[in-house]
């Protein structure tokens, strides 16, 4: 029997880079493609079979370029003959499902449909609007699609009781997986002089919320600082409120770093404050290093952290935020159960373990394609 061809669209190659590619690269029995508005020239397409760009960038202007789009994506899905093509991202999986969505296209295609949700963009908390807007969207789209993954419990819960999709073609998997091997020999350099700090790994978007740990910051004891890595729209904005807030100088901006696990590892914490989430990767990262894990109590972070697995605080809450922080500096001692219960917890979230749940997947679909023919 022939390996199944599998197709991998996300709307930027980064997103396949960050949290996909380890787990198709590990599927062995499936020969993998992808696609992305920029995957031609990206350090990932070396993991791939084969990979090709798609006319495709996030927001609405994506529909100016659908017919191309369209176009593009069939005469690949025909060319490489591909059995199922797995969708991520918002954008892309709108635009891929809407391109294959009439019946006989992939009847004549032979192809099934998977969505992973990273998070779906209607989620408690959110304004009634986006959530009205997004919450059509996904029930849209559902329609088109044969299986859909969501890696938290309340996307579960949402998909089930909106009927994004039928019962039986609703998947949950624990994240996109983590590569536990990576962090096993990360060295601790606790003995070597420098200040304590706490890190935050984000976008500067304003979801992320860098203002309020910020602000956290600014009330709590001195004697520790922050860093803040990764870039943004608002890191300009963020570097503004640290002065005005007077303390530039206890806030580092590291920018995009290849180093993640090392700043991890020796800080005092990881500190996530979002509004919205999946299943972060930062929070994932910290647990498997047995770094403290602090964030908003959120869907996505509740999953990772109750049960004693971290610190949890209700988002936008500064004076929360403050407290933790400065009892973390001054009392670690207090939070190595917490430590060690998030080190033991994040072998739910493996990537031997969702790429297993892949591969079940992927097999028992590539059968009913098999049977159908």
């Amino acid at each position: 029997m022939k390996k199944g061809n599998i197709l991998t669209v996300t709307t930027i190659s980064r997103t396949n880079e960050a949290f996909l590619a380890d787990v198709n690269h590990s599927l062995k029995d499936f020969n993998h493609f992808a696609a992305a508005s920029d995957i031609v020239s990206s350090k990932v397409s070396a993991k791939y079979t084969k990979v090709f760009d798609l006319p495709i960038q996030r927001g609405f202007k994506s529909l100016l370029n659908y017919r191309k789009f369209q176009d593009i994506l069939l005469s690949k899905i025909i060319e490489y003959n591909i059995d199922i093509v797995h969708v991520h991202t918002p954008v892309a999986a709108f635009m891929v499902r809407f391109a294959l969505k009439d019946k006989w296209i992939k009847e004549r295609l032979k192809i099934k449909l998977v969505y992973t949700a990273h998070g779906f963009h209607f989620f408690p908390g959110n304004s009634l609007v986006k959530n009205l807007i997004y919450g059509i969207a996904e029930y849209i789209a559902g329609k088109w699609t044969d299986k859909l993954i969501v890696i938290n419990r309340t996307d579960e819960e949402s998909a089930r009781k909106y009927k994004i999709v039928e019962p039986d073609n609703i998947i949950f998997m624990p994240g996109i997986g983590i590569d536990l091997k990576k962090y096993s020999d990360i060295e601790d350099k606790a003995t070597i002089k420098y200040t304590p700090y706490f890190l935050m790994v984000a976008e500067f978007i304003p979801r992320k919320r860098h203002r309020d740990v910020l602000n956290a910051l600014a009330k709590c004891q001195t004697g520790f600082n922050l860093y803040l890595a990764g870039d943004g729209i608002l890191e300009n904005e963020i570097k503004q409120l640290a002065i005005n807030l007077k303390i530039q100088d206890r806030v580092i901006f590291l920018g995009h770093r290849s180093d993640i696990p090392d700043l991890m590892k020796n800080s005092l914490a990881v500190i996530l404050a979002s509004s919205q989430e999946g299943l972060p990767r930062s929070l994932l990262e910290a647990m498997a290093l047995g770094t403290l894990p602090i964030a908003s109590r959120i869907r996505g972070n509740v999953d990772l952290l109750e049960d004693q697995s971290g610190v949890l605080f209700d988002v936008g809450n500064i004076e929360q935020l403050t407290e933790i922080m400065d009892q973390v500096f001054s009392q670690p001692d207090n939070y190595t159960m917490i430590k060690a219960n998030a080190k033991s917890k994040i072998k739910e979230y493996s990537l031997e373990r969702i790429s297993e749940l892949h591969n079940e997947l992927y097999a028992s679909l590539i059968n009913k394609l098999n049977k159908d023919i």
